[in-house]
């Protein structure tokens, strides 16, 4: 009996694939500065935290609604990434027109804060822009890391050294970049040590009501 030959390109198939889009914007700097002004500027009003921020502040949800030529530059990049997402991922067009609301709101985390687990129910995709992660001052890897939870339950029953099934992911944030997630998926952040501000920009793609 000759030797069977088996390869990862001929026999092996991945399933249940979970897609996570990240974007860096080049030429971010500028529009970042407005961004970080006008959110610290509202959160000095007074404007009440909400959700499962701990050791921090957020805005209500019309942040796009604000007033600024900065919000309106960064929808449009937003808007940007969302359609080429919703692209990538569709099999095929949709028969009829279907209307999304798309909300969005501004988070400031300091010394300590953190978002505790959590997913987003009833939204298509979710994601966040980073406008500033403000000055590490602990060296540790999760530091203001965003990290996705594995959704496969069972995916680290077995564990097994160099094992590709359970998978970690912990995304570092850095100025201008975009990530996008289906808004099922848990995800957390974890505490933030330093000086300054990690201010990012959280929104969701929600089926119009």
């Amino acid at each position: 009996m000759s030797e069977i030959e088996l390869s990862p390109e001929n026999n092996l198939r991945w399933h249940f694939p979970t897609p996570i889009f990240a974007h860096i914007w080049q030429d971010c700097e500028a529009v970042n500065r407005e961004l970080r002004a006008l959110i610290l500027e509202t959160e000095a009003k007074g404007n009440p935290k909400f959700g499962h921020i701990e050791g921090g502040w957020a805005s209500t949800k019309d942040f796009f609604s604000w007033d600024a030529d900065c919000v309106r530059t960064l929808e449009a990049h937003i808007q940007h990434m969302l359609s080429a997402m919703v692209s990538w991922i569709g099999q095929k067009p949709l028969d009829r027109v279907v209307s999304y609301d798309l909300q969005c709101w501004a988070n400031v985390l300091r010394n300590g804060g953190y978002h505790a687990l959590h997913s987003h129910p009833n939204s298509f995709w979710s994601g966040a822009y980073y406008v500033g992660i403000g000055s590490r001052t602990n060296d540790t890897r999760r530091n203001g890391c965003i990290e996705f939870m594995d959704p496969r339950s069972a995916a680290g029953a077995i564990l097994m050294q160099g094992s590709a099934l359970p998978q970690e992911c912990l995304v570092s944030p850095e100025p201008g970049l975009t990530v996008i997630f289906p808004g099922w998926l848990k995800h957390m952040v974890h505490p933030f040590y330093g000086e300054g501000e990690r201010i990012s920009i959280a929104f969701n793609l929600d089926r119009e009501s």
